[in-house]
């Protein structure tokens, strides 16, 4: 297989991708919905990308039912109009394959973010793994790719849980220590989670700065990315870190409710040991003086 030929292909069908978008207008409507019109676009993108990774021999792992290009290349030639805002490429004969796989990335990454609302969709609609989501997602701007993430995690974490954490917690409601157990296993499951975000997500150099596999993060900050792990934890973890609160907060409300019944059951005894004892204390020196006065009869 020509593998010219196969990125001049590839080319092709990223430029009819931009002439979809010209003709569909924006990516999203005013109330802030992907514009269907996009649709076509962000199916045939991903469709694209299947193709690319093809021609790169990538090593990613994906679904074996991947969806196969449901478009056929249209035998129009394209123009220099369906390729706006990019710089142009060389004649076929004269490019060379860096500069072919250089110019097809930028193109990706050019439509990706004109189409990021739409991919996001049609993402959901194919209920892909985090690593297939990933790897179409990669030429995206780094809020979308962010974004695809939150929603992969969101929905996996939960498969996780129903299949390991609930049925435990259900078992465990009869155990007389069910509701220390269940804390600890609550927070035990997030600390697991989020260990997992950190070595997906996060990159560390030899230097000690940190970045993330997402592209546009090469030059953030560390507090940007932590901005972002805090909004990760929060859309993804609010629930269950909820439900270890409140676990918290019953077993604080058992303690202090037990405790308000110790001292009020410790208060009445209280009372009624210190009335026999006074009484005791008036009773015994008349006992004492009673046994003298029978001793000292004896003794005369």
């Amino acid at each position: 297989m020509d593998r010219t030929r196969d990125e001049l292909v590839v080319l092709q069908l990223l430029e009819e991708i931009q002439h979809l978008v010209e003709l569909a207008g924006g990516d999203e409507q005013a109330d802030g919905e992907p514009n269907p019109r996009m649709h076509p676009a962000a199916k045939l993108y991903l469709d694209t990308r299947d193709t690319f990774e093809v021609i790169e021999k990538l090593v990613e792992l994906h679904m074996h039912d991947k969806p196969r290009l449901l478009r056929r290349l249209s035998r129009q030639n394209s123009t220099s109009e369906s390729a706006t805002d990019l710089p142009p490429l060389d004649a076929p004969a004269q490019a060379p394959n860096d500069a072919a796989i250089d110019r097809i990335e930028e193109m990706f990454r050019h439509l990706g973010a004109l189409l990021g609302s739409s991919i996001l969709k049609e993402l959901r609609l194919r209920k892909l793994s985090i690593k297939s989501i990933l790897h179409y997602v990669r030429f995206l701007p780094m809020e979308f790719q962010w974004a695809a993430y939150k929603e992969a995690r969101k929905e996996e974490v939960e498969i996780v849980y129903r299949e390991t954490m609930f049925s435990s917690l259900v078992a465990m409601q009869n155990s007389a220590q069910s509701d220390m157990q269940s804390l600890k296993q609550r927070a035990e499951f997030v600390k697991q989670q989020v260990r997992k975000d950190v070595d997906t997500v996060c990159l560390f150099a030899a230097d000690g700065s940190l970045t993330t596999i997402f592209s546009d993060d090469d030059n953030m900050m560390e507090e940007n990315i932590a901005v972002k792990f805090e909004s990760l934890i929060a859309d993804v973890y609010s629930s269950y870190l909820q439900e270890s609160l409140d676990a918290q907060m019953k077993i604080l409300t058992h303690v202090s409710d037990q405790w308000a019944h110790d001292m009020s059951v410790s208060a009445t005894t209280s009372t009624h040991a210190d009335s026999s004892l006074v009484v005791q204390c008036f009773c015994r020196p008349r006992k004492f003086r009673t046994k003298d006065e029978e001793v000292a009869a004896e003794m005369s």
